[in-house]
């Protein structure tokens, strides 16, 4: 019953992903067949691509349509 509790209290994955990003910054984060970023680049990137939205207007939740690749993953 223990771990049931665990599980409720356990991170989310995004605050996991930053505890990570901000310990290992230098550590591969995505890849394609031609690139590999880290999570530093990943996370410039993404705070980038988000500082663009807000400058857009947006300032609610917000879906994006892109293609696969690993621009996209930003």
């Amino acid at each position: 019953m223990s771990g049931d509790r665990d599980d409720l209290i356990a991170p989310l994955v995004i605050q996991r992903l930053l505890r990570y990003a901000e310990q290992q910054p230098d550590a591969p984060a995505a890849c394609d067949l031609v690139d590999t970023w880290t999570f530093a680049e990943l996370m410039g990137r993404a705070a980038a691509v988000a500082g663009q939205i807000r400058e857009g207007g947006a300032s609610g939740p917000i879906v994006l349509l892109v293609d696969r690749s690993l621009a996209s993953v930003a």
